[in-house]
């Protein structure tokens, strides 16, 4: 499979929610009183941090305005979230291919093995 070396599809996709909780972690800000600063119910905030809620830009403004870090910022990260779950969920069905050379010889033996690994192949 491709990949662009400029922009490499991780293993896993990073949640913003899971930046902003290492963001209030090493602030020493406690996340029930974060949620009461920005105006948001912190069963909904911790979904947030937890990866359940995306950040919407009403909420990356609030954030901006609270830590003094941008909404582009906040919604650039959800943004490269999304791109990044579509891309692992694309390259994850996409079967892989590879190319052999086998002595003439072999063919049958090498059928057999395909046949019985469940694998496709083209002669």
């Amino acid at each position: 499979m491709e990949t662009n070396s400029k922009n490499p599809i991780p293993f896993e996709a990073v949640h913003p929610g899971s930046i902003l909780k290492e963001e209030l972690k090493s602030r020493g800000i406690r996340q029930k009183d974060f949620a009461e600063k920005i105006a948001m119910q912190p069963t909904h905030f911790s979904a947030l941090l937890n990866g359940k809620r995306n950040i919407s830009i009403d909420i990356a403004t609030k954030l901006e305005a609270a830590l003094d870090i941008p909404a582009s910022f906040w919604m650039s990260l959800q943004n490269r979230y999304e791109l990044d779950k579509k891309e692992i969920t694309k390259r994850n069905t996409q079967p892989e291919t590879f190319t052999v050379t086998i002595p003439a010889h072999d063919h049958n033996l090498f059928r057999d093995l395909i046949r019985r690994m469940g694998w496709a192949c083209a002669f």
